[in-house]
């Protein structure tokens, strides 16, 4: 015979059962609530070119922008990723990328990407690391790579010619890709920086790319804006 205080077990399966339900709705509200949100940023950003501005310098730790850059877009996606573009022209009438765009850079941060690091160190191909994001490169030829000195992060880095497709754009010249790892941060962070090749035509051996954005005192003066692990 059971105890006065007892329950039966279809009672606590009941109650867990209820747990679980309102752990899911309430999940689900978090869920919606987040996408309302997301929205409704994204919407503003692409609005409102001061919030964009407000949000570029938040997400890439910059107080100024390098000379002749302005933040054209923003994007997240709460506890997934963030992305920001810098152009050396204004979105056009459509709000789109401007065919007249010759320099742009492109920072995505994304939530975890130790595997991605794995398989950068493997093959040395930056665009494996990065199809994923909608940035496809063709490269053509190598320029050089290195690591980057610089406070906070360890930066490694590849310059390269070739083709490059950044969300739909696509983009002929010398694209720098960077891999920023932060002490102690399992975050992806990888910029894209792509400007004109001065020396199209001209074999890599005997072109001369100082001042360009393969150099590598150029890419430490381009970064040096920015607070990749304090953003």
């Amino acid at each position: 015979m059971s105890g006065e205080g007892s329950q039966s077990p279809w009672v606590w399966a009941a109650w867990g059962c209820g747990g679980c339900l309102l752990l899911t709705g309430l999940a689900l509200v978090v869920l919606i609530f987040a996408g309302v949100r997301t929205v409704k940023n994204i919407d503003r950003e692409l609005n409102d070119p001061a919030a964009r501005v407000e949000k570029a310098r938040e997400l890439l730790g910059a107080d100024t922008f390098p000379e002749g850059y302005e933040p054209v877009i923003t994007f997240s996606i709460p506890f997934l990723f963030d992305t920001v573009m810098l152009a050396d022209r204004p979105l056009d009438q459509n709000e789109e990328l401007s065919d007249e765009t010759e320099r742009m850079f492109v920072y995505v941060e994304l939530i975890r990407g130790d595997s991605r690091w794995r398989r950068f160190a493997e093959d040395g191909d930056p665009s494996r690391v990065l199809a994923d994001q909608g940035i496809h490169a063709r490269r053509q030829e190598e320029i050089g790579r290195g690591e980057l000195s610089v406070d906070g992060p360890e930066i490694d880095y590849v310059s390269q010619r070739g083709a490059v497709t950044v969300h739909g754009h696509d983009y002929e010249g010398i694209s720098t890709f960077l891999f920023i790892r932060c002490p102690g941060s399992k975050r992806m962070r990888v910029g894209v920086w792509c400007n004109p090749d001065p020396n199209e035509g001209v074999p890599v051996s005997d072109a001369d790319f100082s001042g360009t954005n393969a150099d590598p005192e150029r890419i430490q003066a381009f970064v040096s804006h920015f607070d990749f692990c304090g953003s």
